[in-house]
């Protein structure tokens, strides 16, 4: 049995201001904006409700930038409207990962059938920004790889077998499963489609790993780290995946005993 970690949702390249950890470690999961060309995705922040507060997502953003390379959205109508890129989706149990070939080679690697595949984000804290798990699902099955090479038809099969997958969303909109990336050709990434289910689930809240940072790199906390197990402490920067030796259960227990 197996845990990976993976670094994603909305941060400081993305979406401004950064998302806040709230009182008694509740959080809004503030998904990223999608950056592909086009999505059959429908979710935009305009239209997803706050989990603890009142009205949508998108009175807690001021501005978003899709592209790295773009100029930041602060139109509130583009805000409100642009569409997200739901991913992890923690309702139906499924991620996609075609950004990182780091995250598409732990979760290929180090992943199967009843283990764990959990998300991590920076939150605002108190004025500093730290790392914080903030959901996660048991595999259904082995993780997909999709490669450069793999034919279109079985290419199309794989992702209409996963429908709500936001990879997928992309794809049929798009017709292709990756976002536009000027430094290389459309398509160029692998990705890695992985279907969860139970236990697993957006958590009511955050549980913290990073400790006292003096700079802007972030290591976990000596009793996290004690109870993880990770091939590496390290938690960015740019956040790294992290392969845990601690089995399934125990990790659901780390985290459900949180909320």
């Amino acid at each position: 049995m197996a845990v990976v970690l993976v670094g994603v949702g909305a941060d400081s390249g993305n979406i401004t201001p950064v998302p806040k950890l709230g009182e008694n470690g509740r959080f809004e999961f503030l998904p990223i904006p999608e950056k592909a060309p086009a999505t059959t995705e429908t979710r935009t922040l305009g239209s997803m409700s706050q989990r603890y507060g009142d009205g949508p997502l998108a009175e807690l953003v001021d501005g978003i930038r899709p592209n790295s390379d773009e100029d930041w959205i602060r139109d509130e109508k583009r805000v409100r409207t642009h569409p997200v890129h739901y991913d992890p989706n923690l309702e139906a149990l499924t991620y996609g990962e075609g950004g990182k070939d780091q995250n598409v080679n732990a979760i290929e690697e180090h992943l199967g059938e009843g283990d764990i595949l959990a998300f991590y984000t920076g939150l605002e804290t108190a004025g500093r920004m730290h790392r914080y798990v903030f959901g996660y699902f048991t595999l259904a099955e082995d993780p997909i790889i999709i490669n450069p090479d793999t034919d279109e038809e079985k290419k199309e099969t794989i992702l209409e077998n996963h429908p709500e997958n936001g990879h997928t969303k992309r794809f049929k909109d798009n017709g292709e499963l990756y976002a536009l990336d000027p430094e290389m050709s459309q398509g160029a990434s692998r990705v890695a489609i992985v279907d969860g289910r139970k236990p697993g689930r957006l958590l009511d809240r955050a549980v913290r790993l990073s400790g006292p940072a003096d700079t802007g790199n972030y290591y976990m906390k000596d009793s996290i780290e004690e109870t993880l197990n990770p091939n590496t402490a390290y938690l960015g920067g740019f956040k790294p995946p992290i392969r845990c030796d601690i089995s399934a259960a125990d990790f659901v227990e780390f985290v459900e005993s949180q909320q």
